[in-house]
């Protein structure tokens, strides 16, 4: 599968990742936020407006393949315990509450912030123009105004090589591997 494609390094990455995540589920001081995503394995290069414009890419097309369904706002709905369930049941067969439409004109509005961690130790500033910016840490944030949008999103960022390429760190360099692994006939291992 994915798993064993991933080099070594990405995998020990991935599982440390996980283990923090664990713990931190664990812990009454961390807050999950239903409604943002963390973006790691970030290349230096990737700006806030790349990053907004590449996440909004992948929730049109989330929310176009329906990768968050009136089963997921169910479960989102029921966890806030703040509905009745009559109104969750009512909300739920409404679409535009499942998963509100995107406004193409207005991405603010789906989604309110983007922001990419910058190391401002290296004496530039965390924003300004791109020549003045700090390099990028490889991490960033995004917020959306909707649960059903963050989670269609991330369904259809997730482990997907499509998008690797161009945003990942290292993610051109697999991809060329990749590519000559595959004409070699290899497996692109």
């Amino acid at each position: 599968g994915a798993w064993e494609q991933l080099p070594p390094g990405d995998r020990a990455r991935r599982e440390k990742a996980f283990a923090d995540k664990s713990t931190k589920l664990r812990s009454p001081l961390f807050f999950i936020n239903p409604n943002r995503l963390s973006i790691r394995n970030l290349a230096k290069h990737v700006t806030e407006a790349e990053l907004k414009q590449l996440v909004f890419g992948a929730l049109r097309r989330g929310v176009e393949d329906g990768l968050a369904t009136p089963k997921d706002a169910v479960s989102h709905w029921r966890a806030g315990g703040e509905l009745p369930h009559a109104e969750v049941m009512r909300r739920a067969t409404d679409p535009d509450l499942v998963c509100p439409p995107l406004n193409e004109k207005n991405v603010r509005e789906v989604m309110p912030s983007t922001f990419i961690e910058r190391d401002v130790s290296r004496g530039k500033k965390a924003g300004g123009s791109d020549a003045q910016l700090a390099p990028s840490r490889g991490f960033g944030w995004v917020d959306f105004a909707h649960h059903a949008h963050a989670l269609a999103a991330l369904r259809q960022l997730n482990n997907n090589p499509e998008y690797s390429a161009e945003y990942a760190a290292g993610g051109r360099a697999a991809a060329e591997l990749a590519k000559r692994r595959k004409g070699k006939g290899g497996k692109g291992r």
